[in-house]
């Protein structure tokens, strides 16, 4: 059983994590050129590192649905 100090203890962590999620999130942006959204951004990072990938095993990886993952490499497509 939590207690409310438990509770307490892991929203201040929960939000220190977010602060810290969106700090690199806008490094991320600046040293990539901030014109890739971050979906392209996460897509393109998991095909470097996984290699060649199916669109459907690329969408499961990145917890999308096949749908929007083909906006996603479409979008890509279409910059070159």
């Amino acid at each position: 059983m939590k207690t409310k100090a438990t509770a307490d203890i892991n929203i201040d962590q929960a939000s220190a994590f977010r602060v810290a999620l969106i700090r690199v999130h806008r490094q991320l942006r600046v040293r990539i050129g901030g014109d890739l959204t971050a979906s392209q951004a996460s897509a393109l990072a998991r095909i470097e590192q996984s290699g060649p990938l199916r669109l459907s095993t690329l969408s499961e990886l990145e917890g999308i649905t096949a749908p929007t993952m083909n906006k996603v490499v479409d979008s890509l497509i279409q910059r070159g």
